[in-house]
This record gives C-alpha cells, structure tokens and sequence, in this order.
C-alpha cells in the first residue's frame, strides 16, 4: 500500500489519495467524491482513536479483542504505545499532505516501521493513523494547529456483524442491498460501501455512478440482470 501511494504522488496533481480493497466500491458518481472532498478542505477522513482516550474528547475507547489483538501487540521498541492509534474501516482518504508525511517517515525515523506491526490483527487499521501521530498528526485538539487535520468519520460504508463468531470482518452486502439502504448511506455522508465480493452487475453500476435513486429500484437491477444471464433455449438460435 505504501508503494501505492509513493506512485500516486508522483501524479503532481493528487490532492486526497482514497485506499480501499477490491471488495469497496463508490456509490456515487467521482464527480460528487471530488466536489465533497474540495468542499471540505484540506482534511483526512478515518474514524480513528487510540487505546485510551483523554476523557471529554468523544473518541472511542478499544475493546478488549482491540486492545488485546491490536494495541497490545505493537511492537513498544519500535513505536511508543502512547501513539498507536486504530481506524476502523481501515479504509481510509488521506490529503496530499498527510500522505507525503507518511512515505516520508521511515526515512526520518531511519528504518521501516511495518514490522513493528507484524503481529497485529488486520495491520492496515493500525499503521497509517499510527503513522500520522507520529508525524504529529491525530484527531486530538491541539492548540498549535487550531483547525482540525482530521475528519473522525470514515468516507466508507461497512457494517460488522453484532454477534457470532466473527464480528471483526464486515458483512457482505451482495444479496441484502437494496436502493433505500443506498439512499441512506448517501445521505449519512458515505461515498464508498464495502464489501461486495460478487460482481457487480452493469445496472448497478450505473446506479452507483449516476447520483439517482429515484428512477430504477434495486428489483428492476435484479430482474434485468438474471433476465440476461438465463440460458437461451435452442429455438431463439435458429
């Protein structure tokens, strides 16, 4: 992922670099993604917060399978425990400027700092917020740079399940999307979903990409779609 965005860089006109997998999708046009994160200035979007948080401050606190799979397991020789911090979804959108300091850091602190990471439950949660607060960046106020670097809310949408025994992998949404749940991840801010580990189908697509939820329900979707992969029969090939 590093290289990823030591290649995006190199592009002199990436202003916000979006990190996802190939199970997130954007659910709406790259016209609104841009609009939204112009519209919102130089700032980063990850939910993100450390262990223990300073009372009043509105972070979340880690759980137990948090701070006993994540936080606790850091290597402490190669990063300070006081700056660890999570991001949950680990899928995150970082400014120009946040990205920079994060490539850059290894050569500052003069060694690469992924192994501090290698016995941490899903890694990528851990390493770039990490990275930021030691490049002096987190979602703390701080009086030397009064206008908030941060946004603590993730541009992408993923639900984990309440129960079971896995709770810390999101749900696949492949068969229990329809176009009120996408209305609703538009209007609660999101402009990503994860996951979907089918494919998807061109409709959907469409949908996703033409900012409109009122002209095609999620049914017609389906309905077009099976019509289209259903065998012919052998007279319509005479």
């Amino acid at each position: 992922m590093l290289s990823l965005i030591r290649e995006a860089l190199k592009d002199k006109e990436t202003a916000f670099i979006y990190l996802g997998t190939e199970s997130c999708v954007p659910i709406t046009s790259f016209t609104t993604v841009a609009d939204r994160l112009y519209s919102e200035g130089a700032v980063s979007w990850l939910n993100e917060w450390p262990e223990n948080p300073p009372t009043g401050s509105g972070l979340k606190r880690a759980s137990k399978f948090e701070a006993s799979s994540q936080f606790a397991v850091v290597d402490p020789q190669m990063i300070p425990t006081s700056a660890v911090w999570k991001a949950l979804p680990g899928w995150i959108t970082l400014t120009r400027h946040h990205a920079e300091a994060i490539v850059n850091l290894e050569e500052k602190v003069g060694g690469e700092l992924w192994p501090a990471f290698s016995q941490v439950f899903a890694p990528e949660e851990l390493y770039f917020p990490t990275a930021l607060c030691l490049a002096g960046v987190s979602a703390l106020p701080n009086s030397r740079k009064p206008k908030p670097e941060i946004r603590v809310q993730s541009l992408v949408f993923a639900e984990y399940p309440k129960s079971g025994p896995n709770t810390a992998n999101p749900i696949a949404l492949d068969d229990c999307f329809d176009v009120n749940r996408l209305a609703t991840m538009r209007s609660s801010g999101f402009l990503f979903v994860r996951k979907f580990k089918k494919t998807i189908s061109e409709e959907l697509q469409r949908l996703f990409l033409s900012d409109n939820t009122e002209n095609q329900s999620m049914t017609q979707i389906r309905e077009n779609s099976t019509r289209r992969s259903r065998p012919r029969s052998p007279k319509h090939d005479r």
